[in-house]
């Protein structure tokens, strides 16, 4: 996929592009950015999850995938001073039941959107980080796009 229509102000189109290489500033955009693309996402913002599914409840957690990789802990365990504790994170996705819907936005305006199961998140990435040496791995397991996150979970979205 390709976000084609950004613009802020009189900032060049690349400033942009490098600020919403960040998932700090991209986060935002790109939550709601979700809604448009798969409408069964609604956007709450709760502690711990960002959509539910409309259908189901079923909630979801947005993380981005940047030149550092995906930290996929809560953001309260995430920065300076702060503490990943991979047991209490195993414990957030089982009480949740919660999907992670990483997005790529190393490449913006270029990104890549993957659900995945945060069970078998943590499983394989025992210290909430996927690193980027994983990233094409992480991105190419199907490369067959969907239109319901609810129904076929482990697809990419390019």
């Amino acid at each position: 996929m390709t976000i084609a229509n950004f613009q802020f102000g009189d900032l060049s189109n690349d400033v942009l592009v490098n600020l919403f290489r960040d998932g700090r500033t991209c986060s935002p955009f790109i939550q709601m950015q979700l809604q448009v693309w798969f409408p069964d996402l609604k956007y709450v913002n709760q502690a711990g999850f960002d959509h539910v599914a409309i259908t189901n409840g079923q909630k979801y957690e947005h993380k981005s995938f940047t030149k550092s990789g995906c930290n996929f802990a809560p953001s309260n365990m995430v920065g300076s001073g702060r503490e990943v504790k991979p047991e209490l994170v195993k414990e957030h996705i089982v009480k949740e039941n919660l999907i992670y819907c990483v997005v790529d936005i190393v490449d913006f305006p270029g990104i890549r959107v993957r659900f995945e199961k945060g069970l078998d998140m943590i499983q394989k990435y025992g210290n909430c980080k996927i690193p980027f040496k994983d990233r094409e791995s992480f991105f190419k397991k199907d490369e067959k796009s969907f239109e319901n996150p609810l129904t076929i979970l482990e697809k990419v979205v390019e």
